[in-house]
């Protein structure tokens, strides 16, 4: 396990990733199948970065035919496996690791691209939660504002009804009621009497 702690502990310096040790060694693993996936389908056609894997894992002679490549596209002068210094074999490394970043990435694209298409991301998430709950609270003042007006309404009309019912016990004529309630409407819905 020390191997996929020194691994994520280098990624989280060198990427400024989070990696635990299971992701390094999640990662590591899908590096390492695709690996042996491209050595089965072409063992003499691997790209750089697999060929500077396949050198760790070859014989000595692949390893002076391999090793010609000092970073990725650039030629050197051959070199014995003894002779390689220790900072090649840093820059070998750091390359397969991140390496190994880009073929998971690459691997975890169409993944990924699927995954926002029907999971959005967190901050997504919460946002649409708080739009949902919004939206909800705005239809229930909605709903409150039409219960208060349909009340007022009720109201309104039984006030009418009981100035009616008192104004035809007072023996008021018809003009003198209607009078009455033209004032009554006046008050109620004062924008409507304006000139």
């Amino acid at each position: 396990m020390d191997g996929y702690r020194s691994l994520a502990q280098h990624m989280n310096r060198v990427a400024q990733t989070d990696w635990s040790e299971k992701t390094a060694r999640s990662r590591f693993e899908s590096f390492m199948a695709a690996y042996r996936k491209a050595k089965r389908q072409s063992p003499h056609n691997l790209p750089l970065v697999f060929q500077r894997v396949d050198v760790l894992f070859g014989t000595n002679g692949d390893v002076q035919n391999i090793f010609r490549l000092e970073s990725l596209g650039q030629k050197v002068k051959e070199s014995r496996p003894s002779l390689v210094s220790k900072k090649k074999h840093e820059t070998v490394l750091q390359d397969l690791l991140m390496a190994n970043t880009e073929v998971k990435i690459k691997v975890a694209s169409g993944e990924q691209k699927s995954q926002e298409l029907t999971t959005p991301n967190t901050n997504d998430h919460a946002l649409n939660i708080e739009s949902q709950r919004l939206a909800v609270k705005q239809e229930e003042l909605k709903l409150k504002q039409s219960e208060l007006l349909t009340r007022h309404e009720e109201n309104r009309q039984k006030l009418r009804a009981e100035v009616l019912t008192r104004l035809v016990e007072a023996g008021k004529s018809p003009a003198e009621v209607r009078e009455y309630l033209a004032i009554m409407d006046a008050v109620d819905n004062p924008s409507s009497t304006r000139p």
